[in-house]
């Protein structure tokens, strides 16, 4: 008897997820580092800051990429988010990476 297993949100890989439309990236650095050039259409949630808008979050029912300057903050950020109940959400890893990935410029 062959049993049914329960269907899993598969994960996109960071590729595929880059490319959707419907993908929220979100710069964890701090209000400065942000001001001084961004990802374009990023918003600027400071990692210390992250777990008080996890509701927010939970809300937009889209992939979340998180990126900073060297990709260290935005895998703590994963890491919380996840632990938060949050489910597609992806270390981008460094700002200047990311710009390299997605061949954007700073905003």
């Amino acid at each position: 008897m062959e049993r049914s297993s329960p269907k899993r949100k598969t994960m996109k890989n960071l590729q595929d997820v880059l490319q959707d439309a419907q993908t929220k990236f979100v710069d964890v650095r701090s209000a400065q580092e942000f001001q001084s050039g961004h990802f374009p259409g990023a918003q600027n949630i400071p990692l210390d800051t992250l777990l008080d808008v996890t509701d927010e979050l939970k809300e937009l029912h889209q992939p979340i990429v998180l990126y900073c300057r060297s990709g260290a903050r935005s895998a703590s950020a994963v890491m919380l988010l996840k632990e938060a109940g949050l489910e597609e959400v992806y270390n981008g890893g460094a700002l200047e990476s990311l710009l390299l990935l997605t061949q954007k410029n700073l905003n």
